[in-house]
């Protein structure tokens, strides 16, 4: 013989003891509405702000350890993706790392912790696709690498413009005007100078080189 669903929670119910019975109806389900809880752990589900970062969230003395022979940037960055998920995306993850083995090789004179920081918090609050780059935009670039040739490779005769290149074509941080730049600034300013015209352009190289990525991260961030 079958016992059907209502039949089993009405045998059930019949069988608890007087203080327990009054949680169900007669037909032996509950009384109680189901009830879900979210138990998602911060930064991994939809987007709620809470995967925005500050450099002054990240712990300079773990960031430290990059330095240290016996920790490491592998070690450091498993550190900084389990607190902040968000540089454990598929967007940033390589980039975070690079940027920190290439401030592990460089030393802290020339990577100091504090700008290594803010880098990171940068690269943390970015994702994917935030600049998007129209078809018009794409064929003036192409006309001007093919009407420029060499010289847009190389800078098009601007020195500042040249070292931000450098930076990416070598996929390393360095100098631009005496200031460090690394590599995710420097993708960026190029980004922007390859889609301005040329009076916007000229306009855009005689500003500092932080003035540069600022500017460059908020277009992208548009």
């Amino acid at each position: 013989m079958k016992i059907t669903k209502p039949q089993l929670r009405k045998i059930i119910k019949e069988a608890l003891p007087p203080h327990l019975q009054k949680h169900f109806r007669k037909d032996g389900s509950s009384v109680y509405e189901p009830q879900i809880k979210d138990v998602t752990p911060a930064g991994y589900g939809p987007d709620d702000g809470a995967s925005q970062i500050s450099a002054s969230d990240i712990d300079m003395e773990d960031l430290a350890l990059i330095y240290d022979d016996e920790f490491g940037p592998d070690y450091v960055f498993g550190i900084l993706a389990s607190e902040f998920p968000a540089l454990d995306s598929d967007a940033v993850a390589d980039k975070a790392l690079r940027m920190l083995k290439d401030a592990a090789r460089r030393g802290e004179e020339d990577y100091p912790l504090s700008f290594l920081a803010k880098r990171l918090a940068e690269l943390g609050t970015m994702k994917e696709n935030k600049m998007k780059i129209t078809e018009s935009q794409i064929r003036r670039v192409v006309k001007r690498i093919l009407k420029e040739g060499i010289d847009v490779e190389m800078g098009g005769g601007n020195e500042k413009e040249a070292a931000f290149r450098k930076i990416v074509d070598e996929k390393q941080a360095g100098k631009v005007d005496g200031s460090m730049v690394d590599l995710f600034s420097a993708s960026a300013v190029v980004a922007v100078l390859d889609a301005l015209n040329e009076k916007n352009k000229e306009h855009f190289l005689s500003l500092p080189p932080v003035n540069m990525a600022k500017i460059a991260f908020k277009m992208m961030k548009k």
